[in-house]
């Protein structure tokens, strides 16, 4: 076994060629959306990290438990600060000291521990949806517990949240 290819291998395995399981994708990527340049956390967690994302890409951050690779993405996504480096959106510099002016720009951050960090488990479905919503569903400053159910149905809908608005998330 040691003599056989790893391709002669996995198509053994699965009983097919393997480039029917992973076809070849023509990518045409564009524009740089996102740059981050030496940028560093405050206790050393990750230093001087840079890499950039254009449209089309899909960029992979691994690294073993405590490589700094949570603490990576938290800084760019405004959770976390970061003492050093520069962040661009689009080519302009941005500053994303809270994780509204990451949203502002267009990052969104979608946590490791969905349940511990990205639910507020007593409140209701509407009220977890509502959360970084209020801009569209109180514009005015004043919370509509109508319009926050009619904003969750919708959402409910398109992203097929199983559950009703009224629902405790726990």
């Amino acid at each position: 076994t040691a003599q056989v290819p790893v391709k002669t291998l996995v198509e053994e395995m699965v009983g097919r060629p393997l480039d029917r399981m992973v076809p070849e994708i023509e990518a045409s990527l564009g524009e740089k959306l996102l740059e981050v340049e030496n940028i560093s956390s405050p206790d050393g967690t990750f230093k001087n990290v840079s890499f950039s994302v254009r449209q089309g890409e899909v960029l992979g951050i691994a690294g073993i438990v405590g490589a700094g690779r949570t603490e990576l993405v938290r800084a760019i996504a405004g959770a976390d600060p970061i003492s050093s480096g520069v962040i661009r959106i689009e080519g302009k510099p941005v500053r994303l000291a809270h994780p509204s002016d990451a949203i502002d720009q267009g990052i969104v951050l979608v946590p490791e521990d969905r349940k511990a960090q990205g639910l507020i488990l007593p409140q209701t479905i509407a009220d977890n949806i509502a959360q970084t919503n209020y801009d569209q569903i109180a514009p005015k400053g004043w919370i509509n517990p109508k319009a926050v159910e009619r904003f969750a149905r919708v959402a409910i809908e398109r992203f097929g949240v199983k559950g009703r608005p009224e629902q405790r998330v726990n």
